[in-house]
């Protein structure tokens, strides 16, 4: 697992996170920062205390936000040369044009991964898959389905396609579509929406 983290004053949100998922020696975390500050290499050497304990890899990456261009580009290009399986945006930290470029990043290179964010109190943490975040160039009918299946909360292949007037076999290939880009999803040959695809409607 590969986690990009936003750091700031405070390095708890990261290594709470790390510790509910579970971390070993293939674990990477990266720290972006935004500038050099005190309280922000406290945090940085926190983390790096806790890799000592708990084996992981760390390392701190320092972005120059006054040139966004620039910086959404190294944003890119970093995340572009991970190979793993598995990216977590933890931005739970750090100044907000720093998350804002990692955003950037991540949308326009359609970075599949899951962001994580925990609230300022701590009382509770939001994970999202990425893709919550990109535009997926849905039709008219992709929304009719879509607003079909929320209506009926599980609906058969059958059944929206008399609902739409359209051969089942044309259905069949939307709603694969829509469960490629994890808005559906099917059990027990019933179609619904998933937590993206309610998030569409």
């Amino acid at each position: 697992m590969l986690m990009i983290a936003t750091l700031g004053f405070d390095e708890k949100f990261i290594i709470r996170e790390l510790l509910r998922r579970g971390v070993d020696e293939n674990t990477k975390v990266i720290l972006l920062s935004s500038g050099e500050d005190q309280r922000t290499e406290n945090a940085y050497n926190a983390i790096k205390e806790l890799s000592k304990t708990i084996p992981f890899q760390t390392e701190f990456k320092n972005v120059n936000i006054k040139e966004p261009y620039l910086s959404i580009s190294d944003l890119r290009k970093m995340i572009k040369s991970y190979t793993g399986d598995k990216i977590v945006f933890n931005i739970s930290g750090g100044q907000r044009i720093l998350i804002f470029y990692l955003l950037c990043a991540i949308t326009s290179l359609g970075q599949k991964g899951e962001i994580v964010i925990h609230s300022e109190d701590s009382s509770f943490t939001v994970n999202l898959p990425t893709n919550i975040m990109f535009q997926m160039n849905l039709d008219d009918v992709d929304n009719a389905i879509l607003d079909l299946i929320s209506k009926k909360t599980k609906i058969r292949a059958s059944e929206l396609s008399k609902l739409l007037n359209m051969p089942q076999v044309t259905v069949w290939r939307r709603i694969k579509r829509l469960q490629e880009l994890g808005l559906v999803d099917y059990k027990s040959r019933e179609y619904y929406l998933t937590e993206i695809g309610r998030s569409r409607i």
